[in-house]
């Protein structure tokens, strides 16, 4: 396993912690006693086929086909088994993390503005 010393936490929950490498830039989710490290596009994918899942439907079916949600991830040889109640929190988990990183993302943008116009008016 890799250095958690420059792994910084985007967003934790009860079930699970997802992280990015400042050194690889990397995803780190850890989440039902498995840890997977993703690239920016494969942690897009996963949370796309995350999102995808509808909670609804696993629910209001009787079916035991229902009562489970299975993902493989190629990219990491990773299976994830996912029961409803762990659907709920990785999809949590997911949003969460996305929406620290598009605060992160705002803020860098005004950061960079108020530094631009700080600039430009002592010229």
């Amino acid at each position: 396993m890799k250095s958690k010393a420059s792994w910084v936490e985007l967003y934790r929950n009860k079930k699970g912690v997802i992280y990015q490498c400042e050194n690889t830039h990397k995803f780190i989710v850890e989440f039902g006693g498995t840890t997977t490290f993703f690239t920016f596009q494969q942690f897009k994918d996963f949370g796309r086929v995350i999102a995808q899942i509808n909670l609804n439907v696993m629910l209001e079916r009787i079916e035991r086909a229902f009562d489970v949600e299975i993902i493989y991830l190629p990219q990491n040889d990773q299976i994830y088994q996912l029961e409803v109640c762990e659907v709920y929190y990785l999809k949590d988990l997911l949003a969460g993390a996305k929406a620290f990183l598009e605060l992160n993302s705002l803020l860098h943008e005004l950061a960079i503005s108020a530094f631009e116009t700080e600039n430009c008016s002592i010229a």
